[in-house]
């Protein structure tokens, strides 16, 4: 047992999922027809930490925002409804657009399970 091992060691949980994550998003990525080609050219800021997240990610989005970019934001957890999850330069998804693509997300992954 070594008290100084950190969770980021080859042999430890963090590894054993992240070689089980990566495979699992590729394969689903390719049965919705999104390439990793696509994925590369987002321009995406990752912003992680134990807290501020929220705030730090509403600053950045409306910096570049305010600076005449096209902006998307993803935070989670929402507070009320799932929606305010994601918004679009500044915007929450309106109830019906959510609706319609969780419903084709849905009808897209089925199709894709399908043999």
């Amino acid at each position: 047992h070594n008290p100084y091992r950190t969770e980021r060691e080859p042999n430890s949980t963090y590894h054993v999922r992240r070689r089980q994550t990566i495979p699992f998003l590729k394969n689903h990525l390719k049965r919705l027809g999104i390439t990793q080609e696509a994925i590369r050219k987002l321009k995406i800021i990752h912003v992680a930490g134990s807290k501020g997240k929220g705030s730090t990610a509403a600053f950045i989005e409306r910096i570049l925002r305010t600076a005449g970019l096209k902006t998307a934001l993803f935070t989670s957890p929402h507070l009320i409804h799932p929606r305010e999850r994601i918004c679009i330069n500044g915007y929450a998804m309106d109830e019906m657009e959510f609706a319609k693509g969780v419903v084709k997300l849905y009808h897209d992954i089925e199709a894709a399970e399908a043999p």
